[in-house]
């Protein structure tokens, strides 16, 4: 019976979830041109968009570790694990500051959530592409000096088992080439909300799940260079995979 009630959440959250995305990318596009307030829409998007979703889907969220950001006013990256298109709403939702994403380039094809997302300041990130991708952080590297916060994941694209993928060098990159540091960022329990494959939410045997977002302390990449950059992904990687198998342990998961 709960796998049934469930299962009709989710569909009637899909419709839900499409409306409401149409609806936050129009006035979001509106905001950020015409109106030049961008950060408005984020806070608008975290409101309607992030915390109803996840209120809705009976997920309950939790944010630690807040004290281990850097100072206000400071450019940072979050560097995430990503197992569940869940980790962004999980982001927007959840973290002080709304971060721009890196997103593949195909959702910026995507009639209205592909010109809102870009109005937005998100960055479109071509996978096949290794060159274009590496302009890309480049180009990006001043806003992250002036203070903007991003949030990419190293690992690529999204991972199934409650293990950390390989982490690729572009991010680790971006960090070294604007001079800012990276903050990891653990995502646990998305997985199990919607798993990779699924377009349903909170599918299951129980009407509630908990969604833990761990801020782990800021690694600076100042003190790396382009030569010891095997080690800042060492460092980054080997501090997110201990905390990520106590927490999932914790949830049980």
């Amino acid at each position: 019976m709960m796998y049934f009630l469930t299962f009709i959440r989710g569909v009637v959250m899909m419709f839900y979830i499409t409306i409401v995305t149409i609806i936050c990318s129009t006035a979001s596009m509106i905001l950020a041109y015409v109106f030049r307030a961008p950060n408005f829409a984020w806070e608008m998007d975290r409101w309607l968009w992030g915390k109803t979703i996840l209120f809705l889907t009976g997920v309950r969220w939790e944010l630690r570790g807040e004290k281990n950001l850097p100072p206000a006013g400071q450019g940072y990256l979050y560097l995430f694990n990503h197992t569940s298109y869940m980790d962004i709403i999980a982001m927007i939702t959840g973290l002080p500051t709304i971060p721009r994403f890196g997103a593949k380039i195909e959702l910026f094809r995507i009639p209205f959530l592909g010109p809102a997302i870009r109005a937005l300041g998100n960055l479109p990130i071509a996978r096949e592409n290794r060159s274009q991708v590496l302009k890309l952080y480049k180009e990006t590297e001043e806003r992250a000096q002036k203070g903007e916060c991003f949030a990419l994941a190293p690992e690529g694209t999204r991972q199934s088992g409650g293990v950390l993928g390989r982490f690729k060098k572009g991010p680790f990159i971006f960090a070294l080439g604007a001079g800012i540091p990276v903050v990891p960022l653990l995502i646990v329990g998305a997985e199990q909300i919607q798993p990779k494959g699924s377009f349903l939410m909170n599918v299951g045997h129980c009407w509630s799940r908990r969604l833990v977002l761990q801020i782990l302390k800021p690694i600076d990449a100042k003190n790396y260079s382009e030569e010891t950059i095997t080690e800042f992904q060492n460092a980054v990687r080997e501090e997110m995979a201990a905390e990520y198998e106590r927490i999932q342990a914790e949830l049980g998961l």
